[in-house]
């Protein structure tokens, strides 16, 4: 199990976080039954438009409800 900060993420579970894309790194080598779960603050919004082929989306987000 991960857990990992991000500024938002989106209703498919992709995230935006603090650049670099370090986590995207990281998740793309653990196990693929690896639990990754985002901790947010805000509720997900519908869609993030600049996503590229790096990117890992999270199996749970957590947010205030």
């Amino acid at each position: 199990m991960v857990f990992v900060p991000l500024l938002i993420s989106d209703r498919n579970q992709y995230r935006v976080g603090y650049g670099k894309g370090y986590y995207d790194r990281f998740l793309g080598e653990c196990r693929k039954d690896v639990v990754k779960i985002g901790i947010n603050y805000f509720p997900p919004i519908p869609h993030i438009e600049d996503l590229n082929q790096f990117d890992v989306p999270l199996d749970f987000v957590i947010y205030p409800k």
